[in-house]
């Protein structure tokens, strides 16, 4: 799934795609029971670790190399995180 969408933002660049929106299916807890009316009981901010990893990949990807990929929590309460790629070059 993140090679997929790293490849698709890379087609979309190319293409002259400034901005874009992508989703990620995010993996439910192996702790979930299907009964559960909520499978997030951290909500948001649950949902936001656990997406981390899946994120970063999909950065490193795109940026390509040995990019080196920052995190800045923007605001905890909302679990609203900014991931920043950096590449060895400039036009990376």
């Amino acid at each position: 799934m993140v090679a997929d969408a790293a490849n698709s933002l890379c087609q979309a660049k190319e293409g002259g795609f400034k901005r874009t929106t992508v989703n990620l299916k995010i993996p439910e807890l192996p702790t979930v029971d299907p009964a559960d009316l909520d499978p997030w009981p951290g909500g948001i901010r649950q949902v936001s670790r656990e997406a981390q990893p899946l994120l970063e990949s999909l950065v490193k990807a795109v940026v390509g190399g040995s990019s080196t990929v920052r995190s800045t929590v923007v605001d905890a309460e909302s679990g609203c995180i900014q991931y920043v790629g950096e590449g060895e070059k400039g036009k990376n």
